[in-house]
């Protein structure tokens, strides 16, 4: 019985070599999910033209960049920085009202957490 043998060559060799590195590996995870929590629970009040201090923590923000501000209501937001924000109720109301504040993370907006205001 005769068996011949083909040399392989380098080329293919080569062209596997870089099929292999881009399949990553099986040790691969992916990012941490980012979570964002308001101190103190997720709701509280404050009388007519008061004010509440808000912070959050972000929990697996590998970018650092915090969280963006936004309110659906009546009042203000003030004081804004990636992790910290000022709510500034209004000074008149004709009756009891509730506002929600919402941050949102930077790097990724779809991860966010609501405060509610009365």
């Amino acid at each position: 019985m005769n068996i011949t043998c083909t040399p392989i060559k380098r080329a293919t060799i080569f062209g596997c070599a870089l099929l292999l590195a881009s399949c990553g590996g099986a040790g691969d995870s992916p990012p941490p999910v980012i979570s964002i929590t308001f101190a103190g629970g997720a709701s509280g009040s404050v009388a007519q033209g008061q004010s509440i201090a808000l912070t959050v923590t972000v929990a697996n923000d590998t970018s650092g960049r915090g969280v963006a501000w936004a309110l659906d209501g009546v009042g203000a937001l003030s004081d804004q920085t990636g992790t910290a924000v000022e709510y500034d109720a209004p000074v008149t109301l004709s009756s009891a009202v509730t506002a929600t504040v919402t941050a949102s993370a930077v790097s990724d907006p779809s991860k966010s957490a609501s405060y509610t205001i009365a």
